[in-house]
């Protein structure tokens, strides 16, 4: 049989789904629960067939009265994502439990978010905090970062930072970039440990080499500020560009300050318009605020007033900054009634 199993997995791996599917057929019929777990699985990646979920969950359910594990695991995934079935948390749930029951890391590792959500079961952050330890203990990476939080937050335990950074450890071991920023900021903030930036700035920077955004902002400002690292507003520009790219907006607010003031690199106030208007409609009011000064001056752009009071006012009703307040009130008085209107009605339908 483990001939058979190792003959399965070859052709699968090789992309001969034709003579995987053939043997697992074969062994399928003979009640094999393994081979009828595995050919629910092409059924539902559409491996060298047209997908089909309904018919993985025929030979899910198949194998689940078996009691295998995997197979119930797939099931609690089919009813819980409606593939195949009527989407039915509390039934998912309970094939979770079967799968959770017989030890499977995956099915406790979801049980564990089904009663921290209350999504399928009440929510009970107890029985959360129980399955997602088994889960850890199983080594599963996800699993190891949730309960950082859970003993960072106190949320079904006690609250306990040196455990949640054990957890965040065996998470960042396995390459977790979050649980590696989360490692950064409790030695940055001192979270049951002497603060420690340089330590902070090592683990911001194994962050940010993973690609994680946030990590690659704080680095910047980490050398934007000389916090565990020697100030440098080249390297500063650098992180920054690359958490903006990736879209993180207060990367690009901070990226456009640089380039609007010529800090660590050429001053170019169009490259900072651009930038500006990017965070602002990310939603950061300082990035708005920032953008309308330039509409208002006519730097890096035509002036145009009517901008510059519809972002003031999108700073103010969303952020309630008392700057753009300060400058709407200023420039009002240059402007028409009519044109002041227009600039209204445009900030109600800016993120429409």
């Amino acid at each position: 049989m483990a001939s058979d199993y190792d003959e399965v997995i070859s052709a699968r791996n090789s992309g001969n789904y034709e003579k995987a599917i053939q043997l697992l057929e074969r062994l399928a019929k003979t009640a094999d629960a393994w081979a009828q777990t595995e050919l629910g699985e092409m059924h539902a990646r559409g491996e060298g067939m047209d997908q089909n979920h309904s018919e993985a969950v025929y030979w899910y359910e198949q194998a689940a009265k078996k009691g295998h594990a995997p197979a119930e695991f797939n099931l609690g995934l089919s009813y819980d994502n409606g593939w195949g079935v009527t989407a039915d948390k509390e039934t998912a749930m309970y094939w979770y439990l079967q799968a959770a029951n017989k030890g499977l890391p995956a099915a406790q590792y979801n049980l564990a978010s089904a009663y921290r959500t209350g999504q399928g079961a009440e929510k009970n952050l107890s029985e959360a905090f129980k399955w997602l330890k088994r889960a850890a203990d199983a080594g599963l990476e996800q699993a190891h970062y949730n309960l950082g939080h859970m003993y960072f937050d106190g949320l079904g335990t006690d609250q306990n930072f040196a455990a949640a950074l054990d957890s965040y450890y065996e998470a960042a071991r396995q390459g977790h970039s979050d649980a590696q920023l989360c490692i950064a900021n409790i030695h940055k903030n001192g979270n049951g440990v002497e603060i420690n930036l340089e330590e902070a700035a090592i683990w911001y920077r194994m962050a940010a080499e993973n690609g994680n955004s946030k990590a690659q902002f704080n680095l910047a400002l980490c050398y934007r500020n000389g916090e565990g690292v020697e100030a440098d507003d080249y390297w500063a520009v650098v992180w920054y560009e690359m958490a903006a790219e990736k879209g993180y907006a207060p990367a690009q607010f901070n990226l456009g300050l640089h380039y609007d003031n010529g800090v660590g690199v050429d001053q170019d106030h169009n490259e900072a318009f651009r930038l500006y208007t990017l965070a602002a409609k990310n939603g950061i009011t300082e990035a708005q605020v920032a953008l309308a000064a330039m509409y208002g001056l006519g730097k890096g752009t035509v002036e145009n007033l009517i901008d510059s009071y519809m972002w003031l006012t999108i700073a103010i009703e969303t952020g309630r900054s008392e700057i753009a307040q300060k400058y709407r009130d200023e420039i009002t008085s240059a402007m028409t009634e009519e044109e002041i209107i227009t600039a209204k009605n445009n900030a109600k339908t800016q993120f429409s």
